[in-house]
C-alpha cells in the first residue's frame, strides 16, 4: 500500500441511504473532513452541515465501470484517507478492484472471495451451516426445470429471494405451485437462480453487528432488535431497540465470520423463534441501513472504522446503552404505519414522537439540512410511475402473508 496522509478527508458513497447520514454526521462531529457522493444532485446527506462536497457518480449498478473510473480518478493523488463503500453496488466494485483501490485509500474490507460468499445469500447459508449454526432448508434453483422439485424438498409455504441484495427488494412468500411459477417469473428480472427458503414461523429478529480488524479479532459488537419494518415482511427495518448482548448469537456471528476471515464490519441476521431457538438468516456485508441506533447507543462504527483504516487497529467497544430505539420516520416508518392493518395497536405508538428514549435516523436539530434533502428527493421520485410501481409490488407480495407485523 502506498504511504497514505494519517488524518484526512474520507469519502462516503450513497448518500441518498440513512447510513451514509449517519457516517458523515459521526465523522463530521470529530472534526473529520466528509465528502459525500450519490448518482443524483439530490441526496438526503448532501444537504448536512457536515458534508464538505457533494459529488455525483455514475451508476455503481448499472455501469460498474464507469463508476469504477471515476472512483480511481477520485482517489488519485492520496485526496482522501479511508473510503466508505456503504451499498450493494460500491461495495461490489470495491471488492471486484481491492488490490488497484488499496493503493489508493486505506478501506477495511475482506477479501473478496469472503466478501462474495458473504454477499450470495446461497453461499452464505452454506458457510452458515459449515460454522454449525442453526439454518432454515435451502435450495438454489440453477433452473427452471429445477424449481418444483427444489420446492417440494422444502415444502410450502416457503419463501422466494434472489441470491444477492437488501432491503427485502424481490422477496416473496409463495403458498403453493402455481404462486411459485408466478413469482418465479417475475423474480427472473433481478436473479434467474434465487434461492428457495423454508418458511419459518413468526419470531422476532435479531442483527449482530460486527467491526473486525485484519486479523479478524472482533473490535466492536453491538446487538439490536428490529421492531418494524417497510414492506412488513423481510423488509428494511424501521424502528430498531439496541438490547444486551445474546451471547449464543454474538458467538455464531463472531464464529461464522471468522471462518470467513473477515476484516470491517458486518451485519449477521437471525429470526428467533417462538421456542427460542436462534435460525441465521444473512449476512450483510456492509455498512446496515439502521446504523444509527448502535452510534446513538455508545458503539461509534464509523470513527472506529476510521481508526481501524488510519491506525491498523482500534479500540475494543462492546458495552453500550440498552432499552435505546432508533427511528426512520422519514419515510419507512410512515409507509410501514400506512400498511400495517394492526397500526392502532403498535408497540410502540407510531404517535411517540417524543419518547425520552427514541432518536431518528434523519431528523436532527443539531444538523437539520438532511431534512430538505429527503424532501427534494422525495419529489425527484414522487412523479415516478416505475418506483410507485416497485413500491406497490413489493407490498402486494408482502400481504399474500397476511402477517400482522407490529
Amino acid at each position: 500500500m502506498n504511504c497514505l496522509p494519517p488524518r484526512g478527508r474520507v469519502l462516503v458513497t450513497d448518500g441518498q441511504q440513512r447510513k451514509a447520514l449517519a457516517v458523515v454526521r459521526s465523522l463530521g462531529r470529530r472534526g473529520l473532513a466528509c465528502d459525500c457522493g450519490e448518482e443524483t444532485f439530490f441526496s438526503t446527506t448532501r444537504f448536512s452541515r457536515h458534508v464538505a462536497m457533494g459529488l455525483v457518480y455514475p451508476s455503481p449498478t448499472g455501469t460498474p465501470e464507469r463508476f469504477y473510473a471515476w472512483l480511481r480518478e477520485r482517489l488519485k493523488g492520496g485526496r482522501y484517507a479511508v473510503l466508505y463503500p456503504m451499498d450493494d453496488g460500491t461495495t461490489a466494485v470495491v471488492s471486484r478492484h481491492l488490490e488497484e483501490i488499496r493503493a489508493l485509500v486505506r478501506v477495511p474490507f475482506p477479501p473478496p472471495p469472503s466478501f462474495d460468499r458473504a454477499a450470495d445469500k446461497g453461499l452464505a447459508v452454506e458457510a452458515a451451516a459449515a460454522a454449525g449454526l442453526r439454518v432454515p432448508r435451502s435450495a438454489v434453483v440453477a433452473a427452471a426445470e429445477e424449481l418444483v422439485p427444489a420446492a417440494a424438498s422444502i415444502g410450502y409455504p416457503l419463501v422466494m429471494r434472489p441470491r444477492r441484495g437488501s432491503g427485502g427488494r424481490g422477496v416473496v412468500v409463495v403458498q403453493d405451485e402455481e404462486e411459485l411459477r408466478l413469482s418465479y417469473c417475475q423474480l427472473a428480472a433481478l436473479d434467474a437462480s434465487p434461492l428457495l427458503q423454508e418458511f419459518l414461523a413468526t419470531g422476532e429478529k435479531y442483527d449482530v453487528c460486527v467491526l473486525m480488524n485484519e486479523r479478524s479479532q472482533p473490535r466492536a459488537v453491538f446487538v439490536q432488535k428490529e421492531l418494524r419494518h417497510f414492506p412488513l415482511f423481510a423488509g428494511t427495518s424501521t424502528l430498531q431497540e439496541s438490547v444486551a448482548p445474546r451471547p449464543d448469537l454474538v458467538d455464531m456471528s463472531i464464529a461464522l465470520l471468522e471462518k470467513l476471515h473477515w476484516q470491517g464490519v458486518a451485519e449477521v441476521e437471525f429470526m428467533v423463534d417462538r421456542d427460542g431457538r436462534p435460525w441465521f438468516m444473512e449476512i450483510n456485508p456492509r455498512f446496515w441501513a439502521s446504523l444509527q441506533t448502535a452510534i446513538s447507543a455508545g458503539v461509534d462504527f464509523p470513527y472506529l472504522y476510521y481508526q481501524l483504516a488510519t491506525a491498523g487497529d482500534c479500540p475494543t467497544v462492546r458495552e453500550y446503552r440498552t432499552g435505546l430505539r432508533c427511528r426512520w420516520l422519514l419515510p419507512g416508518d410512515i409507509f410501514h404505519f400506512a400498511a400495517n392493518p394492526s397500526r392502532s395497536r403498535l408497540d410502540p405508538p407510531f404517535w411517540s414522537f417524543r419518547a425520552p428514549d427514541t432518536v431518528d435516523d434523519i431528523i436532527s436539530a443539531e444538523d437539520p439540512g438532511p431534512i430538505l434533502g429527503f424532501g427534494l428527493a422525495a419529489l425527484r421520485y414522487l412523479f415516478s410511475i416505475r418506483m410507485w410501481r416497485m413500491l406497490l409490488r413489493r407490498q402486494v407480495r408482502v400481504r399474500r402473508r397476511k402477517r400482522p407485523d407490529g
